[in-house]
């Protein structure tokens, strides 16, 4: 047994560093939701708000064990533990380190549409899609701007969006039914922008993920202190010309002057 420690030391130290390069010493730990490209981004924000705020640096980790995972930072003191995505935080919902929960939340007056987790040591910081702004840019692109946002729909649109507990239906069905009607797609996955959805409503992940280093550092100075959800409002509108010239579709161009970011087309 003595012989096998040291083999599962450099197993672990393996697994931990995978995704970083070669001699980086890490200092704390994020469990990162698997192709989620809004995690990522997040996870690249908080990355940036640790080095500017003079903090350890953060690697990614994806335990098998949880339980072993979360004894070794313990341990080692490396904490707070980061959770980015609804995944990883369910993974680490029980545990009792401090931690800091980073998610996306549409909210209606301002109280998310899905729950906030809520447990001790736990620190969330979330993105706010307020689903009054959600539903003013669809209203600039629906004929019935008073429509109710739904799962799928939203007037004449097609929605691909997170909205609540339920998961959309893949993501390849959504891009034919809407070639196959002339509906336009709108997406809220960053992952998926230039693969056929014509607007993609995308938070602030940079933002988010700098805010969440902020929620650690206040962790590391007060491991015990209850801080309420932290909510980093906003989104941007990214537009897919060249889908919807594929659809030939003509967008408004207050609607197109308006993004903050576009993919040109074949006619733009």
């Amino acid at each position: 047994m003595k012989r096998l420690a040291p083999l599962l030391v450099l197993l672990c130290a393996f697994h931990a560093y995978a995704e970083e390069p070669k001699g980086v010493q890490c200092g704390l730990f994020a469990v990162v939701a698997k192709g989620d490209a809004g995690a990522r981004a997040t996870y690249d924000g908080l990355r940036k708000g640790l080095e500017l705020a003079h903090l350890p640096r953060v690697c990614m980790e994806a335990p098998e064990d949880v339980h072993a995972f979360l004894a070794r930072v313990s341990a080692k003191r490396q904490l707070p533990v980061f959770a980015i995505g609804d995944g990883p935080a369910e993974r680490l919902q029980q545990a009792r380190c401090p931690r800091v929960v980073v998610l996306e939340r549409y909210t209606v007056k301002g109280k998310p549409v899905r729950a906030l987790p809520e447990a001790p040591g736990l620190a969330v910081v979330y993105a706010d899609l307020q689903s009054e702004r959600v539903q003013a840019v669809l209203g600039d692109l629906s004929s019935d701007p008073d429509a109710p946002i739904m799962e799928g729909t939203y007037g004449d649109l097609d929605l691909h969006l997170r909205w609540g507990r339920g998961t959309p239906a893949p993501y390849v069905d959504a891009v034919k039914r809407a070639r196959s009607t002339g509906k336009i797609l709108v997406s809220d996955d960053r992952g998926r922008f230039g693969q056929g959805a014509i607007v993609t409503l995308v938070p602030r992940h940079d933002l988010l993920g700098r805010a969440a280093a902020e929620v650690a550092r206040k962790l590391r100075a007060d491991p015990k202190a209850k801080l309420p959800p932290h909510a980093i409002k906003g989104f941007e509108v990214w537009v897919d010309l060249e889908a919807a010239d594929e659809q030939g579709i003509a967008l408004p161009l207050a609607f197109i002057a308006k993004a903050d970011k576009l993919k040109r087309g074949k006619r733009h």
